[in-house]
């Protein structure tokens, strides 16, 4: 994949935090495959003007990848290992950079976080990174 030596995809790979981040950005490499998508386009996929994604997508874009940059931008983002957590509670977007930072280091590498909703979790989590499952449960603790 020589696309990955390309500065502004590995950009891209760092600014990802969630499941909806990688989608948005293969979307769009995908719309690429066919016509280049405008960056008011770009923007607004990645979440705004402020958001660092969509800056780096932007900038990714701005090089005018062709086929095989696209298509091997595509192939990055689904090698991109998720962690999935459950949760009780809907994060806030600077929670969700924290987590991925600390699982990003944690597996030496890139990652994305897909997070889920369960009231039932009530306090604590799970987690999923690899296969390995993690969980700290409040109501496991009171069922012992």
């Amino acid at each position: 994949m020589k696309s990955l030596h390309d500065p502004h995809l590995v950009t891209v790979l760092a600014d990802l935090v969630t499941v909806t981040d990688r989608d948005a950005f293969v979307s769009l490499c995908a719309q690429g495959l066919e016509h280049m998508p405008s960056r008011q386009t770009i923007l607004h996929t990645c979440g705004g003007p402020g958001a660092s994604l969509a800056k780096s997508a932007a900038d990714f874009f701005a090089g005018r990848p062709g086929r095989d940059g696209l298509e091997d931008a595509i192939r990055a983002m689904d090698a991109v290992p998720v962690v999935r957590m459950t949760i009780a509670f809907s994060p806030s977007a600077r929670a969700l950079s924290t987590w991925q930072k600390d699982a990003a280091r944690a597996l030496s590498g890139p990652c994305i976080l897909e997070v889920t909703v369960d009231e039932a979790v009530a306090a604590g989590a799970v987690i999923d990174m690899k296969g390995t499952l993690f969980r700290s449960v409040l109501a496991d603790e009171i069922d012992k």
